[in-house]
């Protein structure tokens, strides 16, 4: 079961926790894990209103051999793996929902209708992060985003 007020607390922390250290820093990792954030300052911080709002996004995606895709993507959790950060969210690209590394993000923008007001989805009831983590020996199952 979905506890939003749980989903909106953690958005809270994690969005003072960004405003008051000017940006990344050191919320996520640093140089000394090798995960470094500091660079995705402007999409972590859209990732976390479309997170907070239900809004979604579009996402220019590189790929692993540097190949770049274009995913209309609603965004469903933010989670930290291995000293990586994910995003996991139903690809409209891919019609199914797929984990993507915020490494990996090269730009955030949120979608909007012909009006110009930002588009909606509506978090899956049934959708829960554990169905999507759990026996996982690396986050990366099934086909590449």
């Amino acid at each position: 079961m979905r506890k939003p007020w749980l989903v909106f607390a953690c958005l809270v922390v994690s969005v003072t926790a960004f405003a008051q250290r000017g940006g990344l820093g050191g919320i996520f990792g640093g140089e000394e894990d090798g995960s470094e954030y500091r660079d995705k300052d402007e999409e972590l911080g859209g990732i976390l209103r479309a997170l907070l709002h239900e809004q979604r996004l579009a996402i220019d995606y590189k790929g692993l051999v540097g190949e770049g895709s274009r995913h209309e993507f609603d965004p469903y959790t933010l989670l930290g793996y291995r000293g990586g950060l994910y995003l996991l969210g139903h690809s409209h690209r891919h019609r199914k929902i797929v984990w993507l590394a915020i490494d990996r993000i090269r730009a955030v923008e949120p979608l909007r209708d012909g009006d110009g007001r930002p588009v909606r989805f509506r978090y899956p009831p049934s959708f829960h992060p554990a169905r999507y983590t759990n026996g996982m020996f690396g986050v990366v199952e099934g086909e590449e985003a």
